[in-house]
C-alpha cells in the first residue's frame, strides 16, 4: 500500500481519485474477502494525498463503504472501520 500511498501524494490528485475509486467500488463487491478487504483498505490510503476529493465525495464514499460495516468476513469488517480512523 505504500506505492499508492506515494502515488497519491505526489500525482495529480484528481486522477488518482477518480481511478482508485472506480477500483475500490468493483472490489467492494468481489467474491474473494481479501479483494473486498483491499478495496476498503485502499480507500483508507488514498486520503491522505486526496483529502479535498474524499471532502467532496464524503457522502458517496460512505454509502459505498456501508456494505464493509456488514460483511461477513470479520477482517473485511475491521479494516473497513480501519480504513476511515
Amino acid at each position: 500500500m505504500g506505492v499508492l500511498d506515494s502515488i497519491a501524494l505526489c500525482s495529480n490528485p484528481d486522477d488518482v481519485f477518480s481511478l482508485s475509486t472506480a477500483i475500490c467500488a468493483e472490489l467492494f463487491h468481489a467474491q474473494l474477502p481479501i479483494r473486498r478487504l483491499v478495496g476498503y483498505y485502499s480507500i483508507g490510503v488514498i486520503a491522505e494525498g486526496c483529502q479535498e476529493q474524499m471532502r467532496t465525495n464524503l457522502v458517496d464514499i460512505l454509502n459505498q463503504m456501508t456494505s464493509g460495516f456488514e460483511d461477513p468476513d470479520v477482517t473485511v469488517r475491521i479494516k473497513t472501520f480501519v480504513s476511515l480512523g
